[in-house]
C-alpha cells in the first residue's frame, strides 16, 4: 500500500523546548505526571489527522532543576492515549544497551496489542554516560560495542516477534523460548532507527522501516536518504519500505517577526546562555570560541571538511548529530560567531530549526518532501499544547491545500502510516474490541481524568476512585489467569467490582502457564484507567527485568493509576526464556558479571526499588509559577546500592502523591521467606504450602503479611485475605 502524501509526527518534549514552557496557562501544575495531560495531547493530534506522535527516552534522571523531564515509563505513559483514539499512531524509544531483549521485546509487542496494533519501536543505543550506574557498569559502553549489541538485540526481538522458537548462544545474549504475546493487527510494531551515522547504517538497513534522521542541510539529507534506501535494498528489500523521518524544532509566529523575537527574547545573551553556547560550540570544533572576536565569522580553517573529519570521536555525542551541525556551520560559515552562538541553542541536537509562520513551514515541508530529501517529519514545538494546536488549525490545512497531505485517515495501523503491509499474520485482540464502546469511551475520557491533584496534591480525589492498594488489609483478590486476562482486555467493563483488585501474571509463576499473555505491568495500565473503581497488581520475574527499570515503571503505575497498584515480584516467569547459563536473573551480557539468582537476589530487588521510590520524592517539584521556580532537587539524592545489583539512582520519577506502591512477593516454598527484607510488605504463598508456612511464621520477619491463593486465609494476624483464580470471566472464582 502506498503512503498518502507526507508521514507527519510531533515530539512530546514535555511542555515544549523552551525553558519557560511549563508557565503555560493551559497546564495544570503536575499535568507531566497526569495521564488525562498524555490523553487532551493525543487527542488534539488526531483531530489534525497526524500519522503519530514520539517521545524520546532515557535510562537516568534529569536534573529537575536544569529541564524539564517526567521520567515516566514510556510503555505505561502511552497507556493514557489509547482509549483516547483510534487511528494515531505512537512512536516509543527504547534503549537496546540497557534493557533485555526478551523482556522488551514481549512488552512492546503487548502494548501493540492492546493499543490495536498502532505501536511503533524507536531503536536507540542510549548515548548518555550517566545511565551506565544505574545498571552495574563502571563505563558507557563503548559506541562500537553498542552498536554491535544493538543489531543482534534487534535480529532476537524480531525473530521472537515472528513466533518462532529462538534458540539463540552469543557472547552478548543467550535467549531460549518464544513469546507468549498474540501478533498485534499489524503483526508487529515497525521499526525506526534513529541515527543516520555511518555506524548505524546496518541496522537500518536490515530491519527499520524508518530512519529519524538529523540533517540541517537538504542536501545532505537527499543523499541520506538515498544511502538508507540504498541500504534496505541491498539487504533484499524494497526501498520504499524505509520512511526517512526528518526531525525539525519549530518556533512559530503570525509573522516572520513575531517568531524571531520569541527567540530573542527568550534566548538572548545572558551570562548563562552565552556560557552554555560557548561551551558547546567550543566543543564541537575542538576549539575555544571564547578568544574569538563575536562580531567576526569563524575562521574558515576551523570548518574546513578534513579538519572537523579527523576530530576524535566522544562516547556520549551522537556521530550523525554532530556530523549534521558541522555541516550547518559550514553552510552559515559567514554569519557572526554572536548569531551561531544563539542558534546553536537550537541546533544543538543536531535538528533543524525552523522559525517562521505555519504557511512558510508548509513551505518547507513541501520543499523538503518534493527534493526527496524526507519521507516525513517529525517536529518538535517550542510550546507543546500551543503548537500542536497551530498545526492542526493552520498548518495541515495549508499541506491539504497543496495536495500533499490526507484530508481523512486511510489506515488504523502504524504499518499502514508509513505506507506498509502487515508484518506476517495480524491477529484480532486489542484493547476494548467493541468499536461503538471505544467511540463513547473517547467522547468522555478527559472528563473521566479529570482530578484536582494535578493541580493540587491535597485536594480530595474525584468520587468514584477506588482506595489505593495497602498491605494493611483485609484484602480479596482475583487474579486473572489462562484466558480471563485477554477476555478482560477485550472488554474491561465485564471485570466485576467486587473484588479488591486483580493480580495479573500469577499464572507465569504458579498455576498451569498460559498458551497465551500480556505483558502484566502494560494490562494494569490500561485496565486501570478504565476501571478507575478497582486495584491491579501486576506479577513480575526478576529473572528478565533490572530494578532500576522496574522500579520507573511501577512509580510510573502509581501515578497513572493514583495508588490503585503495586507490583509482586517473583524469582522466575516460566514463559521467559533462559539466560545466560548461571545466572537466573537480570543479565546485562558482556557488559558485567551476571547477577546470581534466587530467593536473596528477588528481596534485594525488593530493597532496590524502595530505595529507588524514595530518592527523588514528589516535595522536589514545587511548580511555583509566581516565583517562576520548577523544581528545587531537594530531597533527591543517589541511591549507591551495592550487592548482587550495583544501583547508583536516583529513580527518575518523582514519588507519587498517593504514597509509594505496595511490594508483594510470590513464593512456591515459605522458606524463601526466610530472606524477605523490610521491603517486602506481603507475601502470596500457595493454598498447599499453608501448612509449611505456619510451621515457619515465628522465624519470619514479623512486618511481613500473607495472602493465600487458592485457599481461604485462617483467621491469624498477619493474614491478610485470600487471591482466588478465574481462567474465564464467566466461571466462578476458585
Amino acid at each position: 500500500m502506498a503512503r498518502d502524501g507526507i508521514f507527519l509526527a510531533y515530539n512530546l518534549r514535555t511542555y515544549g523546548n523552551l525553558p519557560s514552557a511549563w508557565l503555560s496557562p493551559r497546564l495544570t501544575r503536575f499535568a507531566l505526571y497526569d495521564p488525562a495531560y498524555w490523553a487532551e495531547f493525543a487527542q488534539l493530534a488526531e483531530a489534525g489527522l497526524l500519522d503519530a506522535v514520539f517521545t524520546g527516552d532515557a535510562s537516568q534522571i534529569t536534573d529537575p532543576t536544569s529541564s524539564v523531564a517526567d521520567g515516566l515509563d514510556r510503555f505505561t505513559a502511552w497507556t493514557a492515549a489509547i482509549e483516547a483514539t483510534e487511528h494515531l499512531g505512537f512512536l516509543l524509544t527504547a534503549s537496546t544497551t540497557y534493557n533485555d531483549p526478551f523482556r522488551l521485546a514481549e512488552r512492546l509487542l503487548s502494548l501493540d496489542v492492546l493499543v490495536g496494533g498502532r505501536l511503533g519501536w524507536n531503536v536507540v543505543t542510549s548515548h548518555s554516560g550517566a545511565a551506565a550506574a544505574n545498571f552495574g557498569l563502571p563505563s558507557h559502553p563503548p559506541r562500537d560495542t553498542r552498536y554491535a549489541r544493538a543489531e543482534e538485540f534487534v535480529g532476537i526481538v524480531t525473530d521472537l516477534w515472528s513466533g518462532a522458537v529462538v534458540d539463540h548462544e552469543s557472547e552478548q545474549f543467550v535467549v531460549h523460548g518464544r513469546l507468549a504475546v498474540p501478533p498485534s493487527r499489524q503483526g508487529r510494531p515497525p521499526i525506526v532507527r534513529a541515527s543516520t551515522s555511518d555506524a548505524g547504517r546496518s541496522l537500518a538497513g536490515r530491519y527499520a522501516n524508518g530512519v529519524f534522521a538529523a540533517d540541517l542541510t537538504r542536501s545532505g539529507a537527499v543523499a541520506h536518504r538515498a544511502a538508507f534506501r540504498g541500504d534496505a535494498r541491498s539487504f533484499g528489500r524494497p526501498p520504499e519500505h524505509l520512511n526517512y523521518l526528518s526531525g525539525l524544532r519549530l518556533v512559530l509566529g503570525s509573522t516572520q517577526a513575531e517568531a524571531e523575537a520569541k527567540i530573542a527574547d527568550v534566548y538572548g545573551q545572558s551570562p548563562d546562555h552565552t556560557a552554555e553556547q560557548v561551551a558547546w560550540l567550543s566543543g564541537l570544533i575542538d576549539f575555544d570560541v571564547s578568544t574569538l572576536d563575536p562580531q567576526e565569522p569563524l575562521p574558515l580553517e576551523l570548518l574546513a571538511e578534513h579538519r572537523l573529519a579527523e576530530l576524535p570521536a566522544t562516547e556520549t555525542v551522537s556521530l550523525g548529530f554532530r556530523a549534521s551541525v558541522h555541516g550547518f556551520l559550514r553552510e552559515n560559515a559567514g554569519l557572526p560567531l554572536a548569531q551561531l552562538l544563539v542558534r546553536s541553542r537550537f541546533v544543538g541536537s543536531g535538528h533543524s530549526t525552523f522559525v517562521g509562520t505555519p504557511e512558510q513551514l508548509a513551505d518547507r515541508l513541501e520543499d523538503w518532501y518534493k527534493a526527496g530529501a524526507a519521507d516525513g517529519f517529525v517536529l518538535a514545538p517550542d510550546l507543546t499544547l500551543e503548537t500542536l494546536q497551530v498545526l492542526v488549525d493552520e498548518l495541515v490545512p495549508a499541506l491539504q491545500r497543496k495536495g500533499i497531505y490526507k484530508r481523512e485517515y486511510t489506515s488504523d495501523t502504524f504499518a499502514g502510516h508509513l505506507g506498509l503491509p502487515p508484518f506476517g499474520r495480524p491477529g484480532d485482540l486489542r484493547f476494548d474490541a467493541d468499536p461503538a464502546r471505544r467511540t463513547a469511551a473517547r467522547a468522555t475520557v478527559l472528563a473521566r481524568r479529570a482530578d484536582p491533584r494535578a493541580e493540587d496534591p491535597a485536594a480530595p480525589a474525584p468520587a468514584g476512585v477506588a482506595a489505593r492498594f495497602t498491605a494493611a488489609g483485609p484484602m480479596n483478590l482475583v487474579a486473572l489467569t489462562g484466558e480471563a486476562l485477554s477476555e478482560a482486555v477485550a472488554d474491561p467493563n465485564r471485570l466485576p467490582a467486587g473484588p479488591d483488585g486483580y493480580v495479573l501474571g500469577l499464572d507465569r509463576v504458579l498455576g498451569p502457564a498460559p498458551a497465551a499473555a500480556l505483558d502484566p505491568t502494560t494490562a494494569a495500565a490500561v485496565l486501570g484507567l478504565r476501571r478507575p473503581d478497582l486495584a491491579f497488581l501486576p506479577v513480575v520475574a526478576v529473572e528478565r527485568e533490572h530494578p532500576w527499570n522496574l522500579a520507573r515503571t511501577v512509580a510510573s503505575l502509581e501515578h497513572w493509576l493514583r495508588g490503585r497498584t503495586g507490583v509482586v515480584l517473583a524469582g522466575r516467569d516460566r514463559l521467559s526464556a533462559a539466560g545466560r547459563p548461571g545466572a537466573e536473573a537480570w543479565d546485562p551480557g558482556p557488559f558485567a558479571a551476571p547477577t546470581p539468582a534466587g530467593p536473596a537476589t528477588t528481596a534485594e530487588a525488593a530493597r532496590v526499588l524502595r530505595a529507588l521510590w524514595a530518592s527523588y520524592p514528589h516535595s522536589a517539584l514545587v511548580v511555583d509559577r509566581e516565583r517562576r521556580v520548577y523544581a528545587t532537587g531537594e530531597g533527591i539524592a543517589p541511591i549507591d546500592h551495592v550487592g548482587a545489583y550495583r544501583v547508583a539512582g536516583p529513580g527518575a520519577v518523582a514519588s507519587g502523591v498517593h504514597g509509594r506502591p505496595v511490594v508483594g512477593q510470590v513464593v512456591e516454598d515459605p522458606a524463601e521467606l526466610l530472606d524477605a527484607q523490610e521491603a517486602v510488605d506481603v507475601a502470596l504463598v500457595p493454598a498447599s504450602r499453608l501448612p509449611t508456612l505456619l510451621g515457619l511464621l515465628d522465624r519470619l520477619p514479623p512486618h511481613l503479611a500473607f495472602l493465600v491463593v487458592g485457599g481461604p486465609a485462617p483467621a491469624r494476624h498477619r493474614f491478610l485475605g485470600s487471591v482466588a483464580t478465574r481462567t474465564r470471566l464467566t466461571e466462578e472464582t476458585a
